[in-house]
């Protein structure tokens, strides 16, 4: 029997086909009477295992796209977000709402006054004086806008039927009181209206139900000598009723 190392030298030349006729036959009378030799010729001549190639993961890949598309969205959703948010405070800051110092309504609804701190009818609000914004319930009303430069707001009343508003403020000099007739479309400014004496204040003190106001005055004469009184003011006659003069002090 030939020497098995002979044999499995000439093996890999006969797996491939590339052995002489008298080494194929020498190995192949061998192999017939060796199990081992036979086995591994036979190992040799099987077919190398192949591996599978590889399937792109599409569904995998669509995923990671999907991931990665939504996380760019919802970065652009937030940045527009924030933008948004800033802007709407920009304009609530340019439209004076965190300038708020007093709103007041009409009884019955149809008008709403807001009294903002300083000049907000520009983009952005500039300190001093106050500005005062009337809103009309009826859109065909609209509203009006007005600006006290150099003054200091002190307060506002409706009167009884929503025809009037009466604005307190005070400037350098003194307390000043001006009325607003939201139908006759006027102001008037006490202060100017009446000459009781040179630079007396006028301040409300309440309405009555025909809308007539109760307003105090004072001022000091040229001696010193201070005078207070209260009148009645009838906003629809413009005219005075029930002026009474209080008693100095130590009088």
């Amino acid at each position: 029997m030939t020497n098995c190392n002979i044999i499995r030298d000439l093996l890999p030349l006969c797996a491939d086909g590339l052995a002489s006729e008298e080494s194929a036959a020498l190995v192949e009378a061998h192999v017939k009477q060796c199990p081992a030799c036979r086995a591994e010729l036979a190992r040799m001549r099987a077919p190398l295992e192949q591996p599978a190639p590889e399937v792109p993961n599409y569904r995998e890949a669509l995923c990671r796209e999907k991931r990665r598309i939504t996380k760019r969205t919802a970065s652009f959703s937030a940045a527009a977000l924030l933008l948004g948010v800033l802007l709407s405070l920009l304009v609530l800051l340019s439209k004076g709402y965190f300038h708020i110092v007093d709103r007041k309504s009409t009884a019955d609804g149809s008008m709403t006054a807001t009294a903002y701190a300083g000049d907000v009818t520009g983009l952005f609000p500039q300190a001093g004086g106050f500005t005062l914004k009337t809103v009309c319930a009826e859109r065909s009303r609209g509203y009006y806008l007005t600006t006290y430069s150099g003054t200091e707001f002190d307060g506002m009343w409706w009167s009884p039927s929503g025809r009037y508003l009466a604005v307190s403020m005070r400037d350098a000099e003194r307390a000043r009181l001006v009325v607003s007739d939201y139908i006759g479309n006027h102001t008037t400014h006490i202060d100017l209206l009446f000459g009781i004496a040179e630079g007396a204040e006028y301040t409300f003190v309440q309405w009555r139900e025909d809308d007539a106001m109760l307003i105090r005055y004072a001022y000091a004469d040229a001696g010193g000598k201070e005078h207070t009184g209260y009148f009645w003011y009838s906003c629809e006659s413009w005219s005075t009723s029930g002026l009474v003069e209080l008693p100095a002090a130590g009088e």
